[in-house]
């Protein structure tokens, strides 16, 4: 007898044929797949089944995976909406004026409006600018995280300098300021990744992350040329080494926001520099060709969203994997990967219209691929899901196809991906 069977969906596979099955089935035992195909077969191969969901007129497809996001935000959205400088406001608030315990709910809220819009696997920045002085508020939103149980991956490391930050911790309900040095944020990092990688039942991941690539760059914005051409400072080779023994020491990978000039300046870094399959960079917006042929001959990974002002068709024509992110609930909006796509699609199609006179619209196909299983590459994470293949994991969604809005569905993959939403 096994666990679940779904049965009579069209079956969206997103496996290495791209397989899509009409009148599809999928069956499940101990929390990973034991079956894809046809309905008639799964009757047949799984005659006892303790139980069945009939999924006529819904698409069976796998979880997306969100590449990028920020947790601390879905507590917040519009409680700061009048002012023009909305990150500056929430770091100030996450670094001197919430509760040990708000990472907790924060971790539960942004679990469900995930969730809701069928996102199962999510990376997460503790806060918009890394808060990493304690180990407790990245371990407060894993749990909340977990107990859903979809699956995080914890992103924290070091700000930007200069040292020692000033944090505020609430303690007996009073607010307590301190200063904290460079040593116990890494310090913080090394207890984060040690207790949370690979923590309940491998649903939760911990990656290294710092705050920018090198704490030389602007964190936020293309770096300036100076500073660019100049290389690497000592600092910066410094925290590089840092990165590097904390990932090797626990065989976990590494994710940064970078901006254009930063990857060249730190490709100037050797060995050390944060490049290379075990590294996933966000937005990469103002990033020159040069810098692209970097990603691509270093074979780093590669995650953007709508706001990314990347030059996104070339770098997928240079071969860089590279996937489609939400970055997470927010002031603009909430963690829904159709919209992403559609909204990602959009920014650039006329990304080459002016050298070439043509337009370049991402398909359907290529935005789907780059939610779900190219997602799972990316945060390297594609043996388990990604995919409905057998022997990974059952994180599978449903989407509804019974409403006029995605009526009539000629092509199944476009009335998904142009029509849904995440509700």
């Amino acid at each position: 007898m096994i666990d679940l069977l779904l049965t009579e969906g069209t079956v969206v596979t997103m496996d290495q044929k791209r397989r899509i099955i009409e009148d599809g089935a999928v069956a499940v035992d101990q929390g990973k797949i034991l079956f894809v195909g046809s309905s008639k077969e799964a009757e047949v191969k799984f005659p006892e089944v303790r139980k069945t969901i009939n999924c006529r007129n819904h698409a069976v497809m796998p979880g997306f995976v969100d590449v990028h996001g920020h947790g601390g935000h879905a507590l917040i959205r519009g409680a700061i909406f009048d002012t023009s400088n909305w990150m500056a406001a929430v770091t100030q608030l996450y670094n001197h004026y919430v509760t040990d315990d708000y990472w907790y709910y924060e971790g539960r809220a942004s679990a469900l409006d995930h969730l809701r819009a069928g996102i199962t696997t999510s990376v997460c920045i503790i806060g918009a600018q890394q808060r990493c002085d304690d180990p407790v508020f990245s371990i407060n939103h894993a749990k909340g995280y977990s107990e859903t149980g979809l699956r995080e991956v914890v992103c924290t490391g070091p700000s930007q300098p200069p040292w020692p930050h000033k944090f505020s911790r609430i303690i007996d309900g009073k607010r307590v300021l301190m200063e904290v040095s460079y040593e116990q944020v890494i310090e913080s990092m090394e207890t984060v990744i040690r207790e949370l990688n690979h923590s309940c039942n491998d649903r939760i991941r911990a990656f290294v992350s710092p705050f920018g690539l090198l704490p030389s760059t602007n964190s936020s914005f293309p770096t300036e040329a100076d500073v660019m051409w100049a290389g690497p400072t000592e600092f910066d080779l410094h925290q590089l080494k840092e990165m590097w023994r904390i990932a090797d020491k626990y065989d976990t990978r590494i994710h940064a926001e970078a901006y254009g000039g930063s990857i060249y300046q730190m490709h100037k870094a050797g060995k050390l520099a944060l490049l290379g399959p075990r590294v996933h960079l966000q937005h990469t917006s103002g990033c020159s060709f040069d810098e692209l042929q970097i990603l691509a001959d270093t074979g780093t990974h590669v995650g953007v969203t709508f706001q990314s002002s990347t030059m996104l068709i070339p770098m997928l024509w240079m071969g860089v994997k590279t996937a489609i992110g939400t970055d997470g609930p927010k002031l603009l909006g909430n963690a829904d990967m159709f919209q992403s796509m559609r909204m990602t699609q959009n920014k650039h199609k006329d990304e080459l219209t002016f050298s070439t006179n043509f337009m370049f619209n991402l398909p359907s196909d290529r935005l789907l691929e780059m939610t779900t299983i190219d997602a799972a590459e990316v945060i390297g994470w594609e043996d388990d899901i990604g995919s409905l293949e057998i022997g990974k994991k059952a994180d599978i969604i449903t989407v509804n196809l019974m409403n006029p809005r995605m009526t009539p569905r000629f092509n199944i993959i476009d009335t998904m991906v142009m029509l849904g939403n995440g509700n």
